[in-house]
């Protein structure tokens, strides 16, 4: 039963392998820099609050800025503004799979193995990096021992 399951990761890292080099000219045709990752992932700074009670004129820039639909805390610059929204319809549809968890080795390896066909590209790069850092862990646990 270890030698299938041995025999299942050769098979497994062969075709990884294999595909490799296309992988990586993929990867480097579709590399695009996506500047507002940051704040689309909710890294943007917060506002720390301050002991004092809010002022009816930090009232009324709130109202204003909540009104306008701007998104508070996205200004870099001293004379700058506030980005605003946009509708939904503007942005593009990887936003919205953001919030969404990537599949785990044990996931990638039971699609892998069931059809090995059907597994996009992105999704055979993460099973690989997935199970090189495995692979890499365990060396080096076993080392420090």
């Amino acid at each position: 039963m270890a030698q299938q399951a041995k025999r299942g990761d050769e098979l497994c890292l062969s075709h990884m392998l294999r595909t490799a080099s296309l992988v990586a000219s993929r990867a480097a045709a579709h590399q695009h820099a996506h500047p507002a990752l940051g704040a689309a992932r909710g890294l943007a700074k917060k506002a720390k609050p301050s002991g004092k009670p809010a002022s009816d004129a930090t009232k009324a820039a709130t109202a204003a800025a909540s009104a306008s639909e701007q998104v508070i805390g996205t200004n870099l610059m001293k004379d700058g503004q506030d980005a605003e929204l946009r509708p939904d319809s503007e942005y593009p549809d990887w936003v919205w799979t953001l919030h969404q968890p990537l599949p785990s080795l044990e996931t990638l390896m039971a699609r892998q193995q069931a059809d090995p066909d059907a597994m996009t590209m992105s999704e055979r790069k993460r099973l690989y990096k997935l199970w090189n850092r495995g692979r890499i862990k365990e060396a080096n646990s076993e080392k420090a021992k």
